[in-house]
């Protein structure tokens, strides 16, 4: 699956990669994805608010935290993470963007689309838009209120000490999420669509946060002069020979490669021998035999 043109954000990694491997949940009641706001097409027709900031593109914020990354070297070295990714938290932190949809005090910005078909779900717009609020109501109460079930009584409880604590870290910021609800939302019960929800939101952003690393480690890297799919040095890659100098003895040897690939079997082996081609010919009567110990060979002869 391919990335379209004009998408808000050309320098994302997440245009380099496979879009399917992108965070995605599928259970009985919806199929919930996340990709990132730059990947998304710009829509020229559409103006928008002029109050709402632009797009945080990913060289910009690379900027940013490779600025604040060697500003923390020098204020406190010792506070750099000595970890197998050797990525300063502070790093990853400018790396993740900050909200930046305008919001009021005590909400959660969520870029979230839904797709509601009619030969999926129901033909009656009124049922169509029942499942749009459903989970929109949903996701409120578990982000903004810390909505949960118990597992004894299978009732909805609410916690607002995991509202404080990570009440922002149920959405991935700068994402979109995108919803294909099944026509079982419409008839089910707010717990069990609330224990979907929970499960499937922090699925998303575990596999969220690993494709932030991930990208944010290849950035490093490549900063670092290191390439970004293993630890190799730049002193390792100039051993490897030229891809010129192959290309150009390639070149030379193209006409004798073009006369071995006619006598080439179809396990693909080439008969590099001149006896087995000798031998091939004295089957097909193409040539005599030679004398073998002075002996005469026996000749076939073709019939006149």
């Amino acid at each position: 699956m391919r990335v379209g043109q004009g998408i808000l954000d050309p320098s994302h990694p997440a245009t380099k990669a496979d879009i399917r491997r992108l965070p995605q949940v599928d259970n009985r009641y919806f199929r919930l994805r996340a990709v990132p706001n730059g990947l998304l097409e710009l829509n020229l027709e559409s103006t928008g608010s002029p109050s709402w900031p632009k797009v945080d593109v990913w060289a910009s914020r690379i900027t940013r935290a490779t600025e604040s990354r060697k500003e923390s070297i020098q204020e406190e070295p010792n506070t750099i993470s000595q970890a197998v990714s050797n990525i300063p938290p502070l790093f990853l932190d400018f790396v993740s963007p900050p909200l930046l949809i305008p919001h009021p005090k005590g909400s959660i910005p969520m870029s979230l689309y839904f797709s509601i078909g009619k030969a999926r779900t129901h033909k009656h717009a009124t049922k169509r838009r029942r499942l749009r609020t459903k989970i929109k109501e949903a996701i409120n109460l578990i982000v903004t209120r810390g909505a949960s079930v118990d597992e004894e009584t299978k009732e909805m409880t609410f916690n607002k000490d995991e509202v404080q604590k990570r009440g922002h870290k149920w959405i991935l910021p700068d994402w979109a999420y995108l919803c294909y609800p099944n026509p079982e939302v419409y008839l089910a019960p707010y717990p069990d669509l609330i224990k979907a929800l929970r499960g499937s939101l922090q699925q998303i952003w575990d596999s969220g946060m690993c494709h932030e690393t991930g990208w944010a480690e290849g950035e490093m890297q490549m900063q670092r002069g290191f390439s970004s799919l293993g630890p190799e040095s730049p002193q390792e890659s100039n051993k490897r020979p030229h891809k010129g100098r192959r290309s150009q003895t390639h070149d030379k040897n193209r006409g004798s490669s073009r006369e071995r690939d006619q006598i080439t079997s179809n396990a693909g082996r080439k008969l590099y021998s001149s006896g087995m081609n000798r031998r091939l010919q004295e089957l097909l009567d193409l040539t005599p035999r030679k004398p073998v110990n002075g002996r005469p060979s026996s000749k076939r002869h073709k019939p006149s």
